[in-house]
């Protein structure tokens, strides 16, 4: 298995912690669709209503006759973990204050620099939702289209390097449904797919407890508990 090939979609997962209605012939604006979602995935309070969450569940990959735990940790406003076991062999991918490591299926912990550190820190960033003037230049509701069998608005967002992501925000729910994503990896940037499906409530907050990345491999993470609360810091930082 390539050491790269669970560095995308898997580690965005823990970003779905994170009203907008249209008139004739009109596109509700970004900031609209990102509202909505977070007022349909978290309620009136926003963001700010659980801070902190801790999940686990399975992380399946046919192709390659995997069925494995996931743990993944995320506190605001900056920190983020993730860790699974295959065959034994722990990988891992955490991020606080900027500091983000990786121990990948055939290589030790490490610091991560340059483009995996960019993607990571901001991945990592529990407000991205609400910050994302920091990560794209240009962000536009483009227009309304299919995505996962769902009626949807297809939101563009442009970095700076020009590069184009692409999300998708239901129309009739308003919550996010996945999106296609450009990743920095080793061997060059590389496009990947994702699903969020299956919201369900833990407690006040609902989350998308059925992930699908297609990269082109397809990898599937199911969430089965949620819990909330104060995570330490030092489960985040790995090394000093």
């Amino acid at each position: 298995m390539p050491k790269s090939l669970l560095h995308g979609a898997i580690w965005l997962a823990g970003g779905l912690l994170l009203s907008g209605c249209s008139g004739l012939g009109q596109l509700p604006s970004p900031d609209a669709l990102i509202k909505r979602h977070i007022e349909g995935a978290y309620g009136d309070a926003g963001l700010d209503a659980q801070p902190a969450v801790t999940m686990s569940g399975r992380l399946i990959m046919e192709d390659y006759d995997i069925d494995a735990p996931v743990v993944l940790k995320v506190e605001a406003p900056d920190k983020r973990y993730f860790k699974t076991t295959i065959g034994g062999i722990e990988i891992i991918r955490s991020c606080i204050g900027g500091q983000c490591w990786a121990k990948e299926i055939d290589s030790p912990m490490q610091r991560v620099e340059g483009a995996q550190l960019i993607f990571m820190a901001e991945t990592a960033d529990f407000y991205r939702l609400r910050n994302l003037k920091r990560y794209y230049r240009g962000v536009e509701t483009l227009r309304q289209t299919d995505f996962d069998g769902e009626k949807a608005y297809e939101l563009h967002l442009i970095r700076d390097n020009g590069t184009r992501d692409r999300w998708y925000f239901s129309r009739d729910t308003g919550l996010w449904l996945g999106g296609v994503w450009t990743l920095p990896r080793t061997m060059g940037a590389a496009q990947v797919t994702q699903y969020f499906r299956n919201y369900q409530p833990f407690g006040d907050v609902r989350l998308a407890t059925e992930i699908i990345e297609v990269s082109p491999t397809i990898s599937k993470v199911l969430i089965d508990e949620a819990s909330f609360g104060d995570i330490p810091d030092s489960e985040f930082k790995i090394m000093p």
